[in-house]
């Protein structure tokens, strides 16, 4: 149900540059751009809150910006990824763990990635770590921030990342670096116009 993250290189880096699913190991081989200004709201939010939810539509970088926040800002020792909480039975497991820990004193970070179906109990999660002084960062499409209950939910911050030019731009030198740039792409600017209705950070990778 939760695991510690795994900081190793990931074998499969040209995954990222195919725009698939984000992993703990692309952040470690620096494969995605640094979002400076994401990061640093996050950052932000933490002073306010325990919990951070980073929000948007499928396809913005919510899992990059998750494991770069924690790669750069917490131990590896004390960063936890919650992989699935589909019972009430569940909850009360990971619950004792997290209370657990808060006797021994031992600090965590608790990331639940596109936090969804297999974690529909989520919110009872965040609660018991703020409760508790322990931190959470969390990405959720917007449907499923919708579709699931979080009347136990309080005291949260939300982070609505959207990809801009400046960014486009950073993303198009590093692609350009790894030979990744499509014969028929012209500039960073003619490829943002292309998805200018959508402003989708994977539409434009």
């Amino acid at each position: 149900m939760i695991d510690r993250i795994s900081w190793e290189p990931d074998a499969s880096i040209d995954d990222f540059f195919e725009g698939k699913n984000s992993r703990p190991g692309h952040i470690v081989c620096g494969a995605d751009v640094r979002r400076d200004k994401w990061i640093e709201k996050i950052g932000n939010a933490f002073l306010s809150s325990n919990v951070c939810v980073l929000r948007s539509s499928s396809g913005q970088g919510k899992s990059a910006l998750l494991y770069r926040y924690a790669y750069e800002n917490w131990p590896c020792e004390s960063t936890y990824i919650l992989q699935v909480l589909e019972t009430n039975e569940q909850v009360e497991k990971v619950k004792n763990y997290l209370n657990f820990r808060k006797k021994i004193q031992l600090p965590i970070l608790l990331l639940i990635d596109n936090a969804g179906f297999r974690t529909p109990y989520w919110p009872q999660i965040a609660q018991e770590c703020s409760s508790l002084g322990f931190k959470i960062l969390l990405s959720i499409r917007h449907e499923d921030w919708y579709r699931y209950s979080k009347e136990n939910l309080t005291h949260f911050e939300i982070v609505e990342p959207t990809l801009d030019l400046i960014e486009a731009k950073e993303i198009f030198n590093r692609f350009k670096e790894k030979g990744k740039i499509a014969y028929a792409v012209e500039s960073p600017e003619w490829a943002y116009e292309k998805i200018e209705d959508s402003r989708l950070f994977i539409e434009y990778i």
